[in-house]
């Protein structure tokens, strides 16, 4: 049998898959150590495409697709809960994860090349970059970046999985086993990998618990909305999953807020504003509690998780609906590095106290002068 791609995703929490209506599931199977239960979206309407309209202009019949199927294999050992995506699925998965785990993963594995990173940096104008490389082999990163995503080519072969693998808020495969005793199997590799000490330095935000801290910078988020015409912004790109989604080339949308909906092309600042002011919401009550609908693929997200926002002054990042910390942990893996710099004490480089107040005194007499 070929290999098959799997998203292997670690909860942080169940899925009530009791409130997923639209999926039917199975009897639990179990499987060594772990128990596995599967769960089928397959959709039996079709929708209107989103290119009907070139049709329409032509007198053709309406122009329909094919809903997609979907499925959620969800895997029980011990405490521990881990969900396999199958279709667009992973969409769904994505708000229960636990998102540090591929990156914990991708820190203490053995490998060869990187040949796609994405990087997330809050204080630029570019603050989303994708990068791709040849025979490269180096993770570069500079101060407040964090990755999203990486595709690495690892350095051991494996009767298990493939050799390239990618990294984002789960972990793509190429699974050789296509069975559930080889997806076990996959996951008894990871978790062996998880308990090996770190190997590769990979900055990362640090999620912010706190509630208070985190109602505060919500607060912070509502009172710019309302004070600054246009401050918000809604990201270019996510990664869900280690899925590239681009929020606004999707070419139709649905806006849904308080019963009130309305379909528009893009998601974009003009569009929503227009929104807010036909239907008479208040922009913060859109963002805070109105969802976008992805017409072409049934995906629905509430807007609040697609804001791109930095809250400078905390240092926080407002990342798919979750605050983080950034630049503490860049500043921890730069102390490490100049920690690990061996250093030699020679006494014919010290200061004496006079020496010291003779320089300083010469570079403040040098910078009055010019």
């Amino acid at each position: 049998m070929g290999s098959k791609i799997i998203n292997l995703f670690k909860l942080e929490k169940d899925i009530n898959m009791d409130n997923k209506i639209e999926y039917s599931g199975s009897i639990i199977k179990p499987v060594g150590d772990y128990e596995f239960q599967l769960f089928v979206k397959q959709p039996n309407e079709k929708d209107i495409s989103n290119w009907n309209w070139i049709a329409q202009e032509f007198d053709f019949d309406t122009v329909m697709v094919n809903k997609y199927p979907s499925g959620i294999l969800m895997i029980y050992k011990e405490d521990k809960i881990y969900a396999v995506s199958f279709g667009n699925a992973f969409f769904t998965i994505d708000r229960y994860c636990d998102y540090n785990f591929a990156f914990e993963f991708a820190k203490r594995i053995d490998y060869k090349t990187v040949n796609t990173s994405a990087l997330i940096v809050p204080q630029s104008r570019k603050n989303r970059v994708i990068n791709t490389y040849t025979n490269y082999s180096y993770l570069d990163y500079d101060s407040g970046e964090s990755y999203s995503k990486l595709k690495i080519h690892l350095l051991d072969e494996s009767e298990i999985y493939g050799n390239t693998v990618e990294i984002g808020t789960s972990i793509k495969f190429s699974l050789k086993m296509d069975s559930l005793e080889g997806i076990a199997k996959l996951i008894d590799f990871v978790e062996c990998v998880l308990d090996k000490p770190e190997k590769n330095k990979i900055p990362l935000f640090i999620s912010i618990k706190d509630m208070d801290e985190i109602e505060k910078l919500n607060a912070e988020l509502k009172n710019k909305i309302k004070e600054e015409d246009g401050y918000f912004d809604v990201s270019e790109l996510d990664i869900i999953g280690t899925e590239e989604i681009f929020n606004k080339v999707d070419n139709q949308y649905k806006v849904i807020c308080r019963g009130k909906y309305d379909t528009i092309s893009e998601i974009s600042n003009e569009q929503l504003y227009s929104f807010c002011r036909e239907k008479k919401i208040e922009l913060d009550d859109l963002i805070f509690q109105g969802k976008i609908k992805y017409i072409e693929n049934g995906w629905d997200e509430q807007i609040y998780k697609l804001l791109n926002y930095t809250n400078e002054k905390e240092r926080a990042v407002l990342l798919r609906g979750k605050w983080y910390r950034y630049n503490e942990e860049y500043v921890s893996l730069l102390n490490d590095s100049v920690d690990s710099i061996e250093t030699v004490y020679n006494p014919k480089y010290d200061f004496s106290r006079s020496q010291k107040i003779n320089f300083v005194k010469q570079l403040i007499e040098t910078e009055q002068k010019n």
